[in-house]
């Protein structure tokens, strides 16, 4: 889970002396919630390919994403409440102006991601403060979300309230969510000094995994200064060529681990329908989330950019020919199934 003052690198090159040569940065997956750069190392990566591999850390949950008005200090930067983005254009500077030191072209950077990490690097390219920071975008397995400032107030308001009326400061949950969203000099003084004040343990608890579900916990907010508020119609893009990939069988990690069939399994472990039902969850799931991932995002895109876009589907485990007829039933070509071949320290655990 995300904590503060975790904000690190992670830089692998290979050991030679070679200079000037390609920089990929990667963003890891989980929702923005979870997660961290070992999801995928560079040093298989960087010797195989001759590149610098950079792996970005970030803030998640209630630390990397709160748009409550009690933060909102003056800064346009500060009151976006993007802080994760913030902390990723951080690292892409860093990246300008050190990853020479490393052997790196800071001219051919490329930056990548997978899940919401591929989101993220989508958004690279709509952000004013990211212009002339990276040069190529991979998106794995990813997606366009956005959301809305205004009504994401309101659930991160009723999220922390239960922390306040804990502490005594309101009688209801009503007012402590009032007294949230006040715009009142004093109402912003005295929250903000409490929101400082609480412990990341806390904070975090206050988001259950939400599996990408921008309801239960949005993130990407339209501010108008680390990403427009027209979104992805904007007309500044920061031109660049994309790569877009989905797995063949996305959908069987969320079905896998989705509480309504965990629940159902456990009331019934005799359940008959139950392996039917979520190959077809798995299934047509699936295919929602690869036209998402990469069709939908090519032609949502495709009007605005004077650059390639390229969608590729990633069929391994996939095919019964190759693998038992149980695993292609209940794995497949499985959300992140890319990341074995990139790198050797990844091991997935089958449950």
């Amino acid at each position: 889970m995300g904590v503060e003052g975790k904000l690190t690198l992670n830089i692998c090159r290979p050991n030679s002396a070679k200079k000037k040569l390609p920089v990929m940065v990667y963003l890891h997956g989980g929702g923005f919630q979870i997660g961290n750069t070992e999801e995928w190392l560079g040093n298989k990566f960087c010797e195989m390919v001759q590149a610098v591999h950079v792996g970005i850390e970030f803030r998640k949950g209630a630390l990397g994403f709160n748009p409550l008005p009690s933060l909102h200090t003056g800064d346009a930067e500060e009151n976006s409440g993007n802080y994760a983005l913030l902390d990723i254009i951080t690292a892409l500077h860093w990246i300008q102006r050190n990853i020479e030191s490393f052997g790196g072209d800071p001219e051919n950077v490329t930056i990548s991601g997978l899940s919401s990490g591929g989101r993220a690097a989508v958004l690279m390219m709509i952000c004013p403060l990211a212009r002339g920071l990276f040069h190529k975008v991979i998106a794995f397995s990813a997606g366009l979300t956005l959301a809305v400032p205004e009504p994401s107030q309101k659930v991160f308001a009723q999220r922390f309230a239960r922390l306040a009326v804990e502490d005594g400061l309101r009688n209801t949950q009503d007012e402590v969510e009032k007294w949230l969203l006040s715009e009142a000099a004093d109402d912003r003084k005295t929250a903000r000094a409490w929101l400082m004040g609480l412990s990341e343990e806390r904070v975090i608890s206050l988001f259950p995994v939400a599996g990408g579900r921008m309801v239960a916990f949005p993130h990407f907010f339209l501010d108008g200064t680390v990403l427009p508020k027209e979104g992805f119609d904007t007309l500044h893009w920061n031109q660049a060529p994309l790569m877009a990939f989905c797995s063949s069988d996305e959908f069987s990690l969320f079905t896998g681990v989705d509480p309504w069939f965990r629940q159902r399994q456990k009331a019934n472990p005799a359940d008959q329908a139950l392996p039917g039902d979520k190959a077809l969850s798995t299934k047509y799931g699936s295919l929602f989330f690869a036209y998402f991932s990469s069709h939908q995002m090519a032609k949502h895109l495709y009007p605005h950019l004077n650059t390639p876009i390229y969608i590729g589907r990633f069929n391994y485990g996939h095919d019964a020919k190759h693998f038992s007829e149980e695993f292609v039933r209940r794995y497949g070509a499985v959300h992140g199934v890319y990341l074995p071949f990139l790198s050797d320290q990844l091991q997935i655990h089958f449950q």
